[in-house]
């Protein structure tokens, strides 16, 4: 059965690996209208937008 601290501790937890500056470059292109369009609806700048 689950509870409220299981529900909070990670499984299969894995350090973070950096995201390389040619993927972030490619999506930051590829959904800019994406991040635009978001940004309109919530009032505000997304922060994954650059």
């Amino acid at each position: 059965m689950a509870d409220s601290a299981s529900l909070t501790r990670p499984v299969n937890a894995s350090d973070p690996v950096p995201m390389p500056d040619w993927v972030r470059d490619h999506l930051e292109r590829a959904y800019a209208f994406d991040a635009d369009e978001v940004s309109e609806l919530i009032g505000r700048p997304v922060p994954w937008a650059r």
